[in-house]
């Protein structure tokens, strides 16, 4: 699957080079052979789209087998188009902040162990102010996405190219991945009684190391595609206006000094 979505990534998609992942990642022979015959825009959509498809319904099943608490429909657009949107099998229990998952007196402290970027990201997308997190606040961003990611299986049969087709399988896929990174945040909050926090981001104007000011400038970089997507929600909010803005002028900065430290 990796080889799948490094190519669904790439800006410059080698046709043959997909045609042999589909051939192996596919049971469709005729889909195969009638791609094969001729590489054209048409028939480069349709092999974007096939492949899309296979790498969201193999990574939604993958992460569902793996989180026993979130159990998702897979997504066979190929056979099921119409089918309903995407329910949770067993609902995450909520709890009040600070309160113990279990209801019961709290067991000794655990040692916090590592959380994955992607984790710490999806918080951050909720905390814009830094402020501290509830856990209804990661409830309704959870059931949000819950939504979003139904209304979107449910478009796939009314669009009407390939190409459209592969986009949305792909947002489909990513709003899963947040959503399960939200859902190890929670598991993560049921066991320490709190989320777990991003390592403090190294200080550019206090440092004259390149690889240092690199992380900062990547941290950057990501933090302002977040914003630009939170603004593209919501394009006449002032906050996130200014929030981006902020984050842009930081990220020059630092590619400036890196340019200077050579």
């Amino acid at each position: 699957m990796d080889k799948i979505k490094l190519w669904l990534d790439s800006e410059t998609k080698d046709y043959q080079e997909g045609i042999l992942l589909l051939e192996k990642a596919t049971k469709n022979r005729t889909l195969v052979s009638n791609l094969r015959r001729k590489e054209n825009n048409a028939n480069t959509a349709k092999l974007a789209y096939e492949l899309g498809k296979i790498y969201a319904t193999a990574r939604i099943e993958a992460e569902a087998n793996e989180n026993p608490q979130i159990s998702f429909v897979a997504i066979d657009e190929a056979n099921q188009l119409n089918q309903e949107p995407l329910k949770l099998e067993q609902p995450v229990p909520n709890f009040p902040p600070g309160t113990p998952a279990t209801g019961q007196n709290p067991e000794p402290p655990k040692e916090p162990e590592k959380v994955d970027a992607g984790t710490l990201a999806a918080l951050q997308t909720i905390d814009q102010e830094n402020r501290t997190l509830s856990l209804e606040e990661v409830d309704k961003k959870m059931q949000s996405l819950f939504n979003e990611k139904a209304m979107l299986s449910n478009t796939l049969a009314d669009l009407a190219t390939d190409e459209e087709r592969a986009q949305t399988v792909k947002a489909i896929a990513d709003k899963q991945e947040h959503y399960n990174q939200l859902a190890q945040a929670k598991q993560y909050f049921q066991e320490h009684g709190k989320f777990p926090e991003a390592e403090p981001v190294p200080n550019a104007e206090n440092t004259e190391d390149k690889a240092t000011l690199i992380e900062v400038r990547n941290r950057l970089r990501s933090s302002v595609s977040k914003a630009k997507k939170a603004l593209e929600a919501k394009p006449d909010d002032v906050t996130k206006q200014e929030k981006l803005a902020k984050l842009e002028i930081e990220l020059n900065a630092v590619e400036a000094k890196i340019k200077l430290v050579g």
